[in-house]
């Protein structure tokens, strides 16, 4: 039975989409082959700890989740309180001074090195966005081969892709790791741009096609309605929803109805006074995320600014068999390939004027839709390679080699 370290941010419940992966390789990896998995990584402490997940054992990075803690209380009672709070205003300045990441990658290396003093593990596999959890684990001493599990660039990020020392960073990483994962994205990215991958390099598909148990209905929701739903992150910069708000206030049919679920980054606002047929409901847990989109019409997908970044939602949306309404940014953006041969799907391009002749395609769309759906079986066999089956034989394959 192989012993392995899974290191990502957050903790359960507090999932974002590639803490959520790691959770999902760690419990096959459990599941499929009697490994002894242990999840490394901290709480935000924004939603109340119900229980361990997949039941894998959890070791917690101390320090992140209370001040993450005391800044979101402070901030509840008003920016005077913050002031106050010296841990608070530590974690600002840190935040202004882009600073952040060395903070937390110092409080991951010195839980890694106590980890690998207690427990003798035989392969350490480290996700990344964030980026600290890689190069913390590069500075750790020790001869534990590790995979660094790319699911978002590193120093071509859009954030950080002017910063030679970023780049410095990511080569020191790769040139410890014992092997390294990267997205299709990633790879078609490198391809594109000329350059070549590491030898030691394999590129999967993110493994967000998986059957998910059915929840209990979302009661929210009008049934009388056709719901529509966006459920994710949504950001100032790549992937704002301006466009999307913009379209569904033109809708027509007072049936037509947009819920978005999700936290807002880099200083993004939700317009004030949004039209009825437009709701915004803030964050949600991801267990009742998935029960969200269970219960939606149709599925609103808002591509990202940036073609190296494949947002997991597609095959997340994909894997639920719903019709999907795909909102893309770019010429270029990786969800076109993915929904093309998706028969519950349309693609409306940001570049285009809206006029009645769009609005009128997205209404028929969400009108014809309502009530079907794909048979779980088919999404498995026709997008084989994203199930996490099949990523997780995958990397399997990698830990047995490096684990020798």
């Amino acid at each position: 039975m192989k012993e392995i370290l899974v290191i990502t941010n957050s903790l359960y419940p507090d999932l974002n989409a590639n803490s959520n992966i790691a959770y999902e390789i760690a419990k096959f990896l459990k599941e499929s082959y009697n490994c002894d998995v242990t999840v490394m990584g901290y709480r935000d402490n924004m939603f109340n700890y119900a229980g361990n997940k997949n039941a894998v054992n959890i070791i917690e990075v101390k320090g992140i989740s209370s001040i993450n803690s005391i800044v979101k209380k402070c901030k509840q009672k008003g920016k005077m309180k913050l002031l106050l709070h010296p841990m608070a205003v530590l974690f600002v300045i840190l935040r202004l001074l882009e600073r952040e990441g060395e903070f937390k990658k110092i409080l991951y290396k010195k839980e890694i090195e106590k980890s690998i003093g207690k427990q003798n593990y035989d392969c350490i596999v480290a996700f990344s966005e964030p980026t600290y959890v890689l190069e913390a684990l590069s500075e750790v001493d020790c001869n534990i081969p590790y995979i660094s599990y790319k699911l978002d660039p590193w120093s071509s990020h859009y954030l950080r892709n002017t910063n030679k020392n970023e780049l410095k960073k990511e080569l020191k990483s790769d040139e410890k790791a014992s092997a390294i994962v990267i997205t299709k994205a990633m790879e078609n990215w490198v391809k594109t741009n000329g350059k070549k991958l590491n030898k030691k390099t394999y590129a999967f598909e993110l493994p967000c096609v998986t059957e998910h148990a059915i929840g209990n209905k979302y009661e929210a929701f009008d049934d009388k309605k056709i719901n529509c739903v966006f459920a994710g992150g949504l950001y100032k910069d790549i992937r704002n929803p301006r466009y999307m708000i913009e379209l569904f206030k033109l809708i027509n049919s007072d049936k037509i109805i947009l819920h978005i679920f999700g936290n807002l980054y880099h200083g993004l606002t939700m317009p004030e006074n949004l039209p009825q047929n437009i709701i915004y409901h803030g964050n949600v847990d991801s267990e009742k995320s998935i029960s969200i989109m269970q219960s939606a019409d149709v599925l609103v997908n808002l591509g990202n600014t940036i073609s190296n970044q494949m947002p997991s939602k597609v095959l997340t949306y994909i894997s639920l068999g719903k019709p999907i309404l795909n909102i893309v940014k770019i010429e270029n953006c990786p969800s076109i390939e993915y929904l093309k041969e998706y028969p519950y799907a349309i693609s409306v391009f940001e570049n285009r004027r809206i006029d009645q002749g769009i609005i009128s395609k997205i209404e028929d769309f969400c009108i014809t839709m309502k009530g079907k759906g794909l048979p779980y079986e088919y999404i498995k066999e026709k997008y084989k390679e994203c199930t996490l089956d099949y990523v997780g034989q995958e990397l399997y394959a990698i830990i047995k080699k490096i684990s020798k």
